[in-house]
């Protein structure tokens, strides 16, 4: 096991199904791009998926811990008592989650 995988191991204990992206049943996702609560989950999503970009952040990522500057994106996992628990993770651990891949040269 890579170092990278070992700390996003360490950085997720406890989180399940991790997966990149705003979430229409994340308040956070829906505070932060002004989507309107509706019963309609789909056209939340949609306009979620419309609006949602990265943006640089200094802030570590939720999931590897890094401190390196570089833009961060939304995603989302759940606790133990299937809660939704929103993440902002760097686009390292983002390729990760996505498809799988693990970056070249990771300094955490």
């Amino acid at each position: 096991m890579s170092k990278f995988t070992e700390t996003i191991n360490q950085h997720c204990e406890g989180i399940a199904n991790i997966n990149p992206g705003a979430s229409a049943i994340c308040p956070d996702c829906l505070c932060i791009y002004g989507v309107e609560d509706t019963d309609d989950i789909d056209d939340m999503q949609e306009q979620l998926y419309c609006l949602e970009e990265p943006a640089f952040s200094w802030r570590d990522c939720d999931t590897c811990g890094t401190s390196l500057g570089g833009d961060r994106q939304e995603a989302h996992g759940f606790d133990a008592d299937n809660n939704v628990v929103h993440l902002d993770i760097c686009c390292d651990c983002a390729a990760w989650f996505a498809n799988g891949n693990e970056p070249e040269n990771w300094e955490g």
